[in-house]
């Protein structure tokens, strides 16, 4: 299983953190399908729904399950996916590969999307440098100099990530957004006070 799918999986306790129900005809949706570790682990919890994996690049996992589904589309492009189609959307780590100006048209298509009595879910690490000064705070001056180099080579929001994707989702019509966020210490648990995951479902 890919990292990633057990880091969030351990962090939620679950696939979702959303009351998701799995009948017949729903259809549930990674929106960020990576190597399709999570597609697969919704399919096998709710059988009697259809889930579709989206990625840029094709995916035909080993062992995927009937009721799983992998396509090659660009979200900010948009999808051939119908409106008011989908149960759940969940969107998870695109913060490093999306680009800060399509944002909003990214949450635009999933908003398009989303079934009306529908739910998203979106999981992204947010950086909040709050480091003290003591062993292992050496992550500090490494994201001190990485982060802002990405922001600047590839164009994307690495920072205050938390605050303007309260507000992109609320440009494109997203309502009834709970924001979770937990904090993820880096180094010595007890003298760290840093990180911070951010979730919004709607």
């Amino acid at each position: 299983m890919e990292q990633t799918q057990e880091f969030w999986n351990l962090l939620l306790g679950g696939n979702a953190i959303i009351p998701l129900r799995g009948e017949d005809g729903a259809t549930f949706v990674d929106a960020n399908c990576q190597f399709g570790e999570y597609a697969m682990a919704l399919a096998r919890e709710f059988p009697k729904a259809h889930v579709i994996g989206i990625g840029k690049e094709y995916n035909s996992p080993v062992a995927k399950p009937p009721n799983c589904t992998f396509i090659v589309e660009n979200i900010v492009s948009g999808t051939s996916l119908a409106s008011n189609s989908c149960q759940f959307v969940q969107s998870r780590d695109v913060s490093l590969s999306l680009k800060e100006e399509d944002w909003e048209r990214y949450f635009a298509e999933l908003y398009r999307i989303l079934a009306k009595d529908g739910w998203i879910q979106v999981l992204e690490m947010d950086v909040w440098r709050k480091y003290p000064d003591s062993e292992g705070a050496g992550y500090k001056t490494w994201s001190e100099t990485v982060f802002p180099a990405l922001a600047k080579t590839k164009g994307v929001c690495v920072e205050k990530l938390h605050g303007k994707i309260l507000e992109w989702a609320q440009n494109v019509g997203f309502k009834n957004i709970s924001p979770l966020n937990i904090e993820i210490p880096v180094g010595i648990w007890e003298d760290v006070d840093y990180g911070l995951s951010t979730f919004l479902y709607c």
